[in-house]
């Protein structure tokens, strides 16, 4: 009897941790990814969201696992397990990113520094071209600042470093405890003469608040 409850238990486990690692937070990204990222592995077989995504591939096997011992173990007793799990399944999908965001802000709510701000790389794009040796970047970047924080320094940075492009800073009021976006350009210069022109999400962010500073790519 204990055995057999304690394999009901691990079924539903199974469910929770895939439903975990699939689903994405607020951020766009998944505990997948982090997993993978974590032990040194490139979550996309080809990178840069290329290829298959591992994280996906683990997350379903784990979850198709845990549904059919979780219907095999309960449907005695509960004739709708089926659909109850369904149900569950996709109010999770909906919900997590919501509490993952009001967690943040709630944990980090007195946060200082570059802590209390996370880029929204999904919402952050920049188009850039160039005239001659002076290089435009015309960006738009949707940040969360937990803290309270008024003030970011920004900065792109663009992948190529080869391109030897050095862009200003630019400081930017941000309102507190929000998610906030905004658009900006940045003036650069490049030490050769070739034009360059770089596409959306080819570039990093550095975020700096406070003179603490983080380089998000």
């Amino acid at each position: 009897m204990g055995c057999t409850m304690k394999k009901e238990s691990l079924f539903i486990f199974a469910i929770f941790f895939a439903l975990i690692v699939l689903t994405n937070t607020h951020l766009h990204y998944s505990l997948g990814d982090l997993i993978f990222e974590s032990i040194g592995i490139a979550p996309w077989t080809r990178g840069n969201q290329n290829g298959f995504h591992l994280p996906v591939i683990l997350g379903l096997i784990i979850l198709i696992s845990g549904i059919i011992g979780s219907v095999k173990y309960y449907s005695p007793r509960y004739p709708k397990i089926r659909s109850r799990i369904y149900i569950c399944c996709i109010a999770f999908v909906i919900l997590y990113p919501l509490a993952t965001e009001k967690a943040m802000f709630l944990f980090r709510h007195n946060a200082e520094g570059i802590k209390s701000i996370d880029l929204l790389k999904k919402d952050s794009r920049c188009s850039m071209q160039t005239t001659g040796d002076q290089i435009m970047a015309n960006c738009s970047i949707t940040i969360f600042n937990y803290g309270s924080a008024d003030q970011l320094t920004v900065r792109p940075l663009l992948l190529d470093s080869s391109a030897n492009i050095q862009f200003e800073k630019m400081t930017v009021s941000i309102t507190p405890h929000a998610k906030v976006g905004f658009g900006a350009v940045f003036y650069g210069t490049q030490r050769n003469e070739t034009g360059y022109q770089e596409a959306v999400n080819r570039f990093k962010l550095e975020l700096e608040v406070n003179g603490t500073s983080k380089i998000f790519e």
